[in-house]
């Protein structure tokens, strides 16, 4: 198996040993373990003979994306090999409840719910568990310099080029590494912020400005797409909120 800039692997030791790792070193590991290996390059897995293991092929941008969140930063997965305490989501008949094949489909449905999802939430959980998550899950710089500028002054709607200067890299470069690390545009993030900003306003009993106001205040045009957009977020409409703050 090869891992990529794009796509990495996961072994997990459902029973007996497996050795696992890249060319020229290999990790032995029992059931109850794994091995991310996110080093480019070729990789080699061996079972003993009463041994099973789950083999994953995983994007590397989903798996970031969901370390940014359980990290509160923006980070990439570093290009290293890390073993770890790990045992995959399984059903009934004790076999894993998830579809190898359906993780490229899972980075695509970014806030969906799906089984693969969840388990790479957990395999993030458990690599993060350790003292050395910060070499595993680097911050990447350009993008935390972006969307920590973006967070500073949340009523604005960014731009790519805007924050070309603030995060020191090309366009290009800031548009791949936002939807490497983040799976999101910098329109997409632009757009969560403000909704972040709008709820907070409106969950204010000391603010009297009216939805509309507040709205063009962050950038939205007051209409039925605003609406539908904030119920996706928080799961109720911008004037059940208003209500909810001043009627207690």
């Amino acid at each position: 198996m090869t891992t990529t800039e794009a796509f990495v692997h996961v072994v997990a030791s459902l029973q007996g040993t497996i050795v696992a790792g890249s060319e020229g070193g290999g990790r032995e590991i029992g059931a109850g373990s794994a091995i991310l290996l996110a080093r480019p390059g070729r990789s080699e897995c061996l079972c003993s003979a009463e041994a099973s293991a789950l083999l994953l092929r995983i994007p590397r941008p989903a798996i970031q994306a969901v370390a940014s969140r359980r990290l509160g930063a923006p980070r990439r997965l570093a290009f290293i090999d890390r073993g770890f305490v790990w045992l995959p989501m399984t059903g009934p008949d004790g076999r894993p409840v998830v579809d190898p094949a359906g993780f490229a489909r899972a980075a695509m449905r970014g806030d969906g719910r799906c089984k693969e999802l969840e388990t790479i939430e957990s395999l993030v959980e458990a690599v993060c568990t350790g003292q050395d998550r910060d070499l595993v899950f680097p911050i990447a710089g350009s993008v935390h310099r972006a969307a920590t500028h973006m967070h500073a002054h949340p009523q604005r709607v960014w731009n790519v080029d805007d924050l070309v200067p603030i995060a020191g890299v090309t366009a290009a470069t800031l548009r791949r590494n936002f939807r490497a690390c983040l799976g999101t545009t910098v329109a997409g993030l632009s757009r969560e912020i403000r909704l972040d900003w709008f709820n907070a306003q409106l969950r204010s009993p000391t603010e009297s400005r009216s939805i509309g106001r507040l709205a063009a205040v962050a950038g939205f045009d007051p209409s039925g797409r605003l609406t539908r957009l904030y119920q996706e977020r928080f799961g109720e409409t911008p004037s059940r909120t208003r209500a909810r703050a001043f009627n207690g």
